[in-house]
Formats: structure tokens, C-alpha cells, sequence
């Protein structure tokens, strides 16, 4: 039916929940080590033979392709070490692999993907960010190109943009940058040595760069993030692409985090083009605020609350309320402060801000 292709190095503190939650009937797991020397391959042989050795050569899209060539199916799922499968549907499951086996269309199917993050965006905490991932693809139709930040391409014409995304119904729960500082330094700086090889390679290649830039964002490098990011924004970028719009929100919050209140303003030139955004509107409530313009960043604060989807978790609910709860205690509106916090639930720093009103 379906093939799950994992690689994975030195992952012990996660993969027994990885393959656990993947040891559904009738999928293979497809298990590629790539040099660990910790428990994880002895924890992979309780949940599949089919575990196969690669000598890693710095370069993502060779080890997941290697890992794809043991498939005995033709349709594939791949899954990183570090996810966790939240739910399953196995008839579903069926019915996409041989949709997608049998097409002699382009079909991706999209999972979601919910990563948690230490020290978010805002400086808040946990963050969690969901976005919808390809992941599940015919081996005869589609490769993986890429050292790093690997992406799917059409085997016959990799330029080709035509395909058609399907929801598999799958959501992923990613813990690849939870971790304190040294786990994200060491994480970060292995990619970082990726991505700027391949910059090197493809110095015209926006996404790449903007790649470079998430990596010193990751491990709180404000600063080298922000400059890197400002030249990403000099290319002639498609608003409406999902990356595109995490660059600009990235750029905002490096902004921010810099203590450029005064610059971040400069984000109102391209309100119009992100405003379709909810992560977009609600830092530009934050830009306001951080402006003393409380009157704007109320409106767009409480417009982030009308948004029903929201990939950072908390930017059209508790997040948003919190900061309205903010700015009313700081004008010494006390009832709508409480109001507002009230919304939260249970977010600490509104707990703990209704316990001092």
C-alpha cells in the first residue's frame, strides 16, 4: 500500500514515539541510518528489518532518495526522525496511495506539519507553528533536490510547476528545534554550513536565502538574520507564496527584536500585499505597540481574532488577546484588561498578569 521512508542520525530521544505511532497495517517502514551512535537504530529494529546504511555526504536529498530507492511500494510517505504522527485513517491511507500510484498526474499529498519551538517569534515561549508539508508522492513521478531543506521535483522536468496538493488528513507534531540552546546552536550550525554552500551554488536562489536567514533566526541571531533577510527582499518575491510571507513576518520580528521600532514601521508599504495574513496582522499590531500607536494596533490586534486559520498558533486567539489585555491595563482601562486576559485561558503571562490587577 504505502512505503514511510525515514532517515535519521543519533534521534534516541525521539524515535520510538516516531515509529510507534507509524506501526499501522500494511505500510512498510523504510529506516536509512546515517551514522548514529546512540540507541536509534537498535530502537528502529523493533519496528521494521528494512534498516539500511548510508554514508552520509552532507546532502539531505541523496539520503532521502537512497532511503525511497528500498521502497517496495510505489507511492511514498516521508517522515522525518524527529515527527510524531498525531492521527491515522488507514482506509484513507489506501485510497490516497493508490490515487496517487495509479495518476499519471503530478499528485503531492500535503501533511500537516505542527513544529514546537522554544522562545518563539514574539519572545513569548513555546511557539507552535503549523503549515502544510508534500510529503506523500509517487517515486516514479517525483525526486528530492536539495543538500538541505530537500523539496520534491517532477523526475521528468524539474522545473515543472504543475501539480495537484491533496490533504492526506495526516498531522505531524515536530520537535526538530525543540531543545535548549545547544541542541539549537549544534542543529543550526550544521545547516547553516548547508545553506551557504548551496548560496555559493545559487547566489540568485531567494528561497535559499531565505533558508540561511531561518537558520540564524532559529538560534536568536537577530541581527546577521535581519541582514540577510533585508537582501532576500531585494528579489522580485510572489506575495501569495507560503515562504514569502514567512520571510517578510521573520524580517518584521528580527525588527523588533533589534529594537528598530521606527523601521518596522516601513511595513506599512506593504500592508495591502500581506494583510491576507494573520501572522502579517498581528505583528503589525505588535510594530504599533512597540510604536505607542495603540489605537492602530488594537484594530489589528483584535482583526487578527476574526482570522479562522492561523499558522502560528495563538496570533488569532490568546496571543492577540493577551496584547490587547496589555495595552488596555497600560491606559488603566483595568476591566477590559481583565477581559482580555480572560480570553487566554491558560497562557501563563495572562495568568499571571490577572493575579497582580
Amino acid at each position: 500500500m504505502l512505503s514511510v521512508c525515514i532517515i535519521a542520525k543519533n534521534e534516541e530521544r525521539i524515535i520510538d514515539k516516531c515509529l510507534s505511532a507509524l506501526a499501522i497495517p500494511d505500510i512498510e517502514i523504510i529506516f536509512v541510518d546515517t551514522g548514529s551512535t546512540d540507541s536509534t537504530r537498535k530502537t528502529a529494529s523493533k519496528y521494521t528489518d528494512k534498516i539500511y546504511d548510508f554514508e552520509w555526504c552532507s546532502d539531505f536529498a541523496a539520503a532521502r532518495n537512497f532511503a525511497v530507492s528500498k521502497a517496495s511500494n510505489d507511492c511514498i510517505l516521508s517522515v522525518d526522525a524527529d515527527e510524531v504522527l498525531k492521527n491515522s485513517d488507514t482506509a484513507h491511507l489506501k485510497e490516497l496511495a493508490a490515487k496517487i500510484a495509479g495518476s499519471d498526474e503530478n499528485i503531492l499529498g500535503n501533511i500537516t506539519c505542527r513544529s514546537f519551538y522554544r522562545n518563539g517569534q514574539d519572545d513569548s515561549g513555546e511557539t507552535v507553528n503549523a503549515e502544510l508539508i508534500p510529503r506523500m508522492f509517487s517515486k516514479k513521478r517525483f525526486t528530492y533536490k536539495g543538500i538541505v531543506h530537500e523539496q520534491l521535483v517532477p523526475i521528468d522536468n524539474p522545473d515543472d510547476s504543475k501539480r495537484t496538493y491533496i490533504d492526506t488528513k495526516l498531522t505531524f507534531d515536530h520537535y526538530g528545534y525543540f531543545g535548549d540552546d545547544k541542541f539549537i546552536e549544534e542543529k543550526t550550525e550544521r545547516n547553516i554550513g548547508l545553506l551557504s554552500k548551496m548560496h555559493e551554488d545559487n547566489p540568485d536562489d531567494p528561497y535559499v536565502l531565505y533558508q540561511l536567514g531561518k537558520s540564524y533566526y532559529m538560534r536568536h541571531d537577530y541581527d546577521t538574520a535581519r541582514d540577510i533577510f533585508d537582501k532576500c527582499l531585494y528579489f522580485d518575491l510572489e506575495p501569495s507564496l507560503d515562504y514569502v510571507r514567512d520571510l517578510v513576518t521573520s524580517y518584521g520580528y528580527t525588527l523588533l527584536n533589534t529594537g528598530r521600532y521606527e523601521t518596522a514601521l516601513s511595513l506599512d508599504g506593504i500592508y495591502n500585499e500581506f494583510s491576507c495574513s494573520c501572522e502579517f496582522v498581528f505583528l503589525m499590531g505588535l510594530v504599533y505597540m512597540n510604536n505607542g500607536l495603540l489605537d492602530r494596533a488594537v484594530l489589528e490586534l483584535k482583526k487578527a481574532t476574526t482570522f479562522k486559520t492561523c499558522k502560528i498558533e495563538g496570533c488569532n486567539g490568546y496571543k492577540a488577546y493577551y496584547n490587547l489585555g496589555v495595552i488596555y491595563e497600560c491606559t488603566d482601562n483595568k476591566s477590559l484588561a481583565r477581559e482580555y486576559y480572560k480570553k487566554c485561558g491558560r497562557y501563563s503571562p495572562a495568568k499571571q498578569r490577572l493575579r497582580k490587577l
